[in-house]
């Protein structure tokens, strides 16, 4: 009876530590997709100079989110649009992007106006309740900039 107790507390012990490593790889996955999704869409942005609202950016960047196989869920996007921040959300692909503009001055008298982009992108775990969670955590989001994007 001794031995049955000691091995169930081995093979408890075992499978502890597989999901815990398996959890890490799977995190480390996931984030790698968030990564590239956010990576693969400044490019987009900067290529479009900023115009986020043509049809043509909007196909690109729902193929790129598709091609990579980025889909988080809707949790993420929620509590950002809930914020009260002014993130731009595009639920369907579950990416957010907000206009930042900033002024540059030239020779002491014009003003050249700049923008850069943000994007923000979500970590997910596919089990519904530590998306739940993981959605409050600034870690689990992943943001980058374009470079200065100059209005003509």
């Amino acid at each position: 009876m001794k031995d049955a107790i000691g091995s169930v507390f081995n093979l408890t012990l075992l499978f502890t530590f597989i999901l815990i490593v398996t959890g890490f790889i799977l995190f480390g996955i996931n984030y790698y997709k968030a990564f590239q999704v956010k990576n693969e869409l400044l490019t987009l942005i900067e290529k479009y100079e900023g115009n986020v609202e043509l049809e043509s950016f909007k196909s690109k960047a729902e193929s790129i989110v598709n091609s990579l196989g980025y889909n988080p869920g809707s949790d993420a996007v929620n509590v950002v649009r809930n914020s009260g921040t002014n993130w731009s959300c595009v639920a369907d692909q579950s990416w957010c992007y907000r206009k930042v503009s900033a002024s540059e001055e030239l020779a002491g008298t014009n003003a050249n106006v700049k923008n850069y982009y943000e994007v923000l992108t979500f970590v997910s775990v596919d089990v519904p309740v530590i998306n739940r969670i993981m959605a409050r955590f600034d870690f689990f989001k992943v943001v980058g900039r374009t470079k200065a994007i100059r209005l003509r």
